[in-house]
């Protein structure tokens, strides 16, 4: 849980979920509020899991419209952040899903390792990231990029914890196997 979902915060604001209770009354400047926490992280999840940036745009506006229409029904068993994540997770996912299939790169003949020399390990790593299917990607994203803790990562994907660790130990190592 976040320090907002907890309590207030140091600055007098007040909790996310309070602003979600207020936003389920029908206040607008409190989802104002809290759309403005919300949208940096999950700009960041859904870009990292391979949106393009219009793609990232459409998929944060729709989570927070979903995020307004479930404010009544939120039962409180996670952080409002984790409950907002997990939606913009599986609609990003969905988006990802209904792309086709990528084509088979091109054979193309170079020189490796130079090839490889003149790439920055950042980008290597970032497009053997974005080379993983989808689910592992997301346990990568959240885990490595957003240092979610696992128990929170099985929350907003859904899955047994148990299931996050596999997942994590999977793409890590097919990374490893890539960028070696």
């Amino acid at each position: 849980m976040t320090p907002e979902d907890q309590g207030a915060s140091e600055a007098g604001e007040p909790a996310d979920r309070q602003l979600l209770e207020r936003v389920a009354a029908g206040d607008g400047r409190a989802f104002g509020l809290l759309a403005e926490r919300l949208t940096p992280m999950l700009r960041r999840v859904l870009f990292r899991l391979g949106l393009a940036e219009a793609e990232v745009e459409d998929t944060v506006q729709e989570a927070l419209i979903r995020v307004w229409q479930g404010s009544a029904a939120f039962e409180g068993r996670s952080a409002v952040s984790t409950w907002a994540c997990r939606i913009a997770l599986n609609l990003g996912i969905s988006s990802l899903r209904r792309r086709p299939p990528p084509a088979a790169p091109p054979i193309a003949v170079f020189d490796v390792e130079a090839e490889w020399e003149s790439l920055s390990q950042a980008e290597a790593v970032r497009q053997a990231v974005m080379e993983l299917p989808v689910r592992l990607r997301a346990v990568i994203v959240l885990r490595e990029f957003e240092d979610m803790p696992y128990r929170t990562i099985a929350e907003v994907l859904d899955i047994p914890a148990g299931t996050v660790m596999s997942r994590l130990h999977d793409a890590r190592a097919r990374l490893r196997r890539r960028l070696a």
